[in-house]
């Protein structure tokens, strides 16, 4: 439960900051993003990574298999959420489409779903009885 809790709420925010983008409305976490080098590209790779590790856990890692391939969903819904995200900024007149925030996006997914499951294996072995 905790984890769900916590998903909704990074959900929640990052779907704020997304609106604020799109809207073109002053938004401190955006300005100051714009002042770091490579901030955009940064800040996809954590939030996203963040969001789909958060996922993952709250569904417990749960996978879909797909032939002879195992995808946790979590992952899979930021991966198809982000992507669709990132393809509908080509209609929005305040946002750019950009390839680099995709693989940016894409890293930190892979990335941080694998640290989330290396920390639900070490919990498990420590016997800590962590649910999601």
């Amino acid at each position: 439960m905790f984890f769900r809790v916590i998903f909704v709420l990074f959900a929640s925010f990052i779907g704020w900051a997304i609106y604020m983008a799109n809207t073109g409305q002053p938004n401190i976490f955006i300005d100051f993003v714009r002042h770091v080098p490579y901030g955009d590209k940064v800040g996809h790779f954590f939030l996203m990574g963040i969001l789909a590790m958060l996922a993952n856990l709250a569904l417990g890692y749960r996978s879909l298999n797909i032939g002879k391939i195992s995808l946790w969903l979590g992952s899979l819904v930021v991966l198809v959420l982000v992507v669709a995200e990132e393809f509908a900024q080509i209609y929005v007149p305040l946002r750019t489409f950009d390839f680099g925030d995709l693989a940016a996006d894409f890293s930190g997914i892979a990335l941080f779903s694998w640290l989330g499951y290396r920390f639900i294996c070490m919990a498990q072995r420590k016997g800590s009885g962590l649910s999601s």
